[in-house]
């Protein structure tokens, strides 16, 4: 029964004003919640280090300086490699003054077309900005010479480049001060915090909240680390490859270049752009740029596709276009640092979507689930009625997982959905006709094709084998529904071992007992597909065990999405002898019924034939 939190009205309401309100509180706070996010996943990295040390018998506090000590000297290592390389490519760019403003005038020319002109002016802007125009030479002894202004004194100069230089730097070394230190003790305390974290969550939810946060340590670790070698390798290549090329200053662009490898999808040919661009203006031909270009796309091509899949192995769980919206909304609401832990920070609302009600719909929207099983996507295309589209996932599905799978992960879930659907009104009699047409057109024309190629293998040439088949007769509990579901069940069972024959589902009680009469199967199906009427299964069940004591009958639930063993127990307390919830439990339990009935009916044959 639900809760009466699930169906209140106002959930999604309050759920939509928290997350506003979150996401309001994380925007204004943003100067104290990015450092300590920013160190929190620096404290998930470096962990598995300090683990390490401390069973080493390091200390704790030891093991976690060290760790930190490593971590951020590999930092500044960086930043000092890129101050350096910027100070020597700002001393070099008025050296080239010429090739560039030949390279600039060559693309001028390409650009000198009516609708590019607008363009061909920004490129000549940008060149006078890059390259000014050399001094003017001396007039000579008669030009007039004007005496230069006065030097502004020296607060007025150097005020505002403090305010443009200073503060921000300020800003960033008192950030990067708040990092190092949280690191320091979330590395010391690591387990202390986790426990509070679980205690604050409640006593209640412990399993729930030990759960997230394994799962969650566990994805961020793993990625973080793996997403850091790959880019680091990356980085390495790309210089290396420059360096090869001869574009300036490589090692500036491969630690670009690895730093902008964590924007989702874009990060390679964002960092491509730099690179080009020198090499476009220091080159007097077209042959660097060509092979910079084919360098950068050469890595993007064997790292997405080949090194990115083997490293990661099971992705981070959000999908593709999840990461590039993500990206986009961690920049808006912290900005560069944003962009960086977009992907981190979204695998954990992914993974905490998962253990919260309320949030469910965000795993949803982000994670990289699918969000229709097989069997929805079938049923929704034959509701849209795409008959071609519902067959080729059928297809699809058999090639993955075989056609035997086929009848209980995807057909009779979709038919129970079908007539679920129809039951509560939501379709109409001329779209359950219509889903029921097309259901059997596509178990002709795809299943039961791969159902005889399979039989076909194990098929035996007996001459006799026509007599010693058995007759098994299907009946239909209520409905059309349940007729098509015995005519799956008829696919699967051996062809040379029984005949199934399927009453209509128009036939009356009577006329299934008088048919049962005359035949004499060795079993009788009985096909429910849920929501199905006990009362009708109860009833055929008593009437056929009233009339045939000896008669074995079966009952099939086929498609049963609540607790499948209540309802196999309800049904056996109809009077069945057996019950089962999937077609291959159905069939498992037909083939004893039918040797046992094969062995029986072998005893009696030599008394039943006549003397001579």
């Amino acid at each position: 029964m639900p809760s009466a939190s699930s169906t209140n009205p106002l959930r999604p309401f309050v759920t939509t004003i928290t997350l506003l309100l979150v996401v309001a509180a994380m925007y204004l706070a943003r100067v104290v919640v990015v450092p300590v996010v920013l160190a929190a996943l620096l404290a998930f990295l470096l962990t598995p280090l300090v683990t390490r040390l401390h069973r080493c018998h390091v200390p704790r506090v030891l093991a976690a300086l060290l760790a930190a000590g490593l971590a951020f000297a590999f930092v500044a290592a960086l930043l000092a490699t890129v101050v350096s390389q910027l100070e020597g490519l700002a001393a070099e760019l008025p050296k080239h003054r010429d090739e560039i403003r030949a390279k600039a005038e060559s693309i001028h020319r390409m650009l000198s077309g009516d609708g590019l002109k607008n363009v061909a002016a920004i490129v000549d802007e940008t060149v006078e900005i890059i390259s000014p125009p050399a001094a003017a030479p001396d007039a000579g002894p008669n030009t007039t010479v004007v005496a230069a202004p006065p030097a502004p004194a020296t607060s007025s100069v150097w005020n505002p480049v403090l305010e443009w230089a200073f503060a921000p730097a300020l800003e960033i070394g008192v950030d990067a001060g708040i990092v190092i230190v949280l690191v320091i003790f979330m590395l010391c305390q690591h387990e202390d915090l986790r426990n509070r974290v679980i205690r604050l969550s409640g006593a209640r939810n412990v399993t729930s909240t030990t759960k997230a946060l394994g799962e969650a340590t566990h994805r961020v670790r793993r990625f973080l680390f793996h997403q850091f070698l790959i880019n680091c390798s990356f980085g390495t290549l790309v210089a290396i490859g420059l360096w090869l090329i001869g574009v300036p200053y490589p090692w500036l662009w491969g630690v670009l270049g690895a730093a902008l490898r964590y924007i989702p999808y874009v990060g390679t040919w964002a960092a491509m752009v730099c690179p080009l661009v020198i090499s476009i203006a220091f080159d007097q031909g077209w042959t660097r740029p060509l092979l910079t270009f084919a360098l950068f796309a050469l890595m993007d091509l064997l790292i997405t596709n080949i090194l990115e899949p083997i490293v990661y192995g099971r992705s981070v769980g959000v999908s593709g276009p999840a990461l590039l919206v993500a990206a986009v909304f961690w920049t808006w609401l912290w900005g560069p640092i944003g962009l960086l832990l977009s992907t981190p920070l979204t695998a954990c609302v992914v993974v905490l979507s998962r253990y919260v009600t309320n949030l469910e719909f965000l795993g949803i929207l982000l994670g990289d689930a699918p969000p229709l099983s097989p069997a929805l996507r079938f049923y929704q295309r034959l509701l849209a009625r795409d008959e071609d589209e519902a067959a080729k996932l059928v297809e699809e599905y058999i090639q993955k997982h075989g056609v035997e799978k086929v009848y209980d992960e995807v057909l009779a879930p979709a038919l129970a959905h079908a007539k679920d659907s129809r039951e509560r009104g939501g379709l109409t009699a001329e779209d359950a006709d219509y889903i029921l047409t097309a259901m059997s057109h596509v178990l002709e024309n795809v299943v039961i094709p791969e159902q005889e190629a399979l039989y076909a293998k194990d098929a035996t040439n007996e001459p006799d084998a026509e007599k010693k088949r058995l007759l098994v007769l299907g009946c239909p509990a209520r409905d059309a529904a349940d007729e098509t579901a015995l005519r799956m069940l008829q696919q699967l069972l051996p062809p040379d071992r029984c005949r199934f024959d399927v009453a209509s589902q128009e036939s009356l009680a009577g006329e299934v007992v008088a048919r049962i009469g005359e035949t004499h199967p060795a079993a009788v199906v009985i096909g429910a597909v849920p929501p199905h009427s006990f009362s009708a299964v109860r009833y055929l069940c008593k009437r056929l065990r009233r009339r045939f004591p000896a008669v074995k009958i079966v009952v099939g639930c086929w498609g049963v999405r609540e607790d499948e063993k209540q309802v196999v127990e309800k049904m056996k307390s109809a009077g069945a002898d057996l019950a089962s919830a999937t077609f291959l439990e159905t069939r498992d339990q037909l083939l004893p019924l039918l040797r046992d009935a094969a062995v029986t009916r072998a005893a009696k044959q030599p008394a039943e034939v006549a003397p001579v």
